[in-house]
């Protein structure tokens, strides 16, 4: 059987397509490593961005983790009190909240959250040509723009992650106390 010679370039365009964009993002992330390690940070954008990114993050992930708490909780204990094991429902929520469940969801949340809004600003940013005078310039976009927001980023995650763990915990603790009746 015989390939159409329209299906290998269907094929091959998007394969070629996916390691073009692994690799701009991998010159992006070397280059905004690189500015990093030269001490070419702003500090004020970045203190700004960590604002934006841990700071104005924190309600939702709260909410989030809280109520995942919450949930973890009641299905836990509705599960080990046919069986007896009413002791184990606080360990197993706050264990599964620091290995787990509060690192990933909140880091889901602050992706999205955050994510969409860079890309939005960024996005309006390249159409209203502000990224190319930021060139005429003479200003590294990669450096006035990525640099802040990466450092932020990687700066205010584990801080986000403690408090995410806090209300996932807090959250299984009040479902536990006070719906299914059992001791603190």
């Amino acid at each position: 059987m015989e390939i159409p010679e329209n299906i290998e370039a269907s094929v091959g365009r998007p394969v070629v397509g996916f390691f073009e964009g692994v690799g701009e993002l991998s010159l992006l992330f070397s280059r905004s490593l690189a500015a990093m390690a030269m001490g070419r940070v702003s500090p004020g954008e970045t203190l700004i961005q960590m604002s934006v990114i841990g700071v104005n993050s924190l309600p939702i992930v709260i909410i989030t983790i809280g109520f995942s708490g919450m949930v973890l909780a009641l299905h836990t204990a509705i599960q080990f009190h046919k069986l007896g094991g009413d002791q184990f429902i606080g360990g197993l929520v706050a264990i599964s909240m620091a290995r787990e469940a509060a690192p990933v969801l909140a880091s889901v949340v602050v992706a999205a959250r955050v994510g969409s809004a860079i890309a939005a600003e960024l996005g309006s940013m390249k159409v209203t040509e502000q990224i190319d005078a930021l060139r005429a310039l003479a200003v590294s976009p990669v450096q006035y723009l990525v640099v802040p927001r990466l450092l932020a980023a990687i700066l205010m995650m584990p801080i986000v992650t403690v408090f995410a763990n806090l209300a996932g915990i807090l959250g299984g603790w009040a479902v536990a106390t006070y719906f299914t009746h059992i001791s603190s």
